[in-house]
């Protein structure tokens, strides 16, 4: 952390969008290449966002009684000539550094102390996690151009199946089926608008009540999972995308549901979160590799 100081006109022009588009460049390519650069971002972004919580008023309150105590101590001490010029720079950049220094090291104690209070779990979540999932939207297009449940030319083919069942049985059966199709159609409708509360009861009945097709219950599952999850409700979430993860073949859902199982246990065992994240970021192939590793630095 040698450099941390250095840097942090660096960190505040790139968070401004004030570097050029060659610095851009370089400070991205730093952030990948150089392990101790991006801590110190990290951190800085961290200790940023902790200074903006309630509990960092003590934080300001403190600067301030530091700059009244610098003040008066300037009131009381010699008088320096301000023709010389290399003083008043040199001065300036001086208490500047010490009054930043503090308000950084003071933030630092608030938020990384040991306590899960002082880690902003909030602040984490929405840094951290999407409520939304394009898995939905795909799954909606598919279940709209179901043509068994939807009655258009493709039923005869669809219901071969149930050769030898009476008229009224093939209606029962397709009744039946459109009944299935329409519960995880509304589930996942109500998951797109934010109805958290809503999904999570539709996508918990069709969990209990159907298993088959295969792909059709993960979705449900698994999106049943986020909804808890959008609700606060971890426990339930986490054991949900434990389960979806025993069976899911989809690499890519699978790989939103893991990191999403690891930000559950922030709230629920912190060890646990951390194993999670550090096998995330072992991983060169996982989409949140770089996302785990920000988090393990601040844990």
């Amino acid at each position: 952390m040698k450099n941390f100081e250095k840097n942090i006109d660096l960190f505040d022009a790139f968070i401004q969008g004030k570097l050029t588009d060659k610095e851009q460049e370089d400070f991205n390519q730093k952030l990948e290449n150089n392990e101790d650069f991006k801590r110190e971002f990290v951190l800085y972004k961290s200790i940023l966002k902790g200074i903006k919580k309630q509990e960092n008023q003590k934080i300001k309150q403190a600067a301030k009684a530091l700059i009244t105590s610098n003040k008066n101590q300037n009131n009381t001490s010699k008088i320096i000539d301000m023709s010389n010029q290399k003083n008043k720079p040199a001065g300036s950049r001086k208490f500047f550094l010490i009054a930043a220094s503090f308000v950084l090291l003071a933030g630092a104690f608030y938020l990384f102390n040991s306590t899960n209070k002082a880690l902003d779990l909030n602040q984490v979540m929405a840094d951290n996690y999407t409520m939304e999932s394009q898995f939905a939207n795909d799954k909606l297009d598919a279940l709209a151009s179901s043509g068994f449940a939807r009655g258009v030319v493709s039923d005869s083919a669809a219901m071969a199946d149930y050769q030898g069942l009476t008229p009224e049985e093939l209606e029962a059966k397709r009744l039946a089926e459109q009944y299935r199709i329409d519960t995880l159609t509304i589930g996942l409708k109500q998951f797109k608008k934010a109805k958290w509360a809503d999904a999570k009861q539709t996508l918990y009945k069709y969990t209990q009540r159907y298993s088959e097709p295969v792909a059709d219950y993960q979705t449900a599952l698994y999106h049943y999972a986020k909804s808890a999850m959008n609700n606060g409700d971890y426990a339930v979430a986490a054991k949900s995308l434990a389960s979806f993860l025993e069976t899911s073949q989809d690499k890519d859902v699978n790989q939103e549901a893991q990191y999403e199982l690891a930000l559950c246990n922030l709230h629920i065992n912190t060890k646990t979160a951390s194993d999670m994240l550090s096998n995330i970021a072992g991983n060169n192939g996982h989409k949140h590799q770089d996302s785990a590793k920000g988090l393990l630095s601040i844990l």
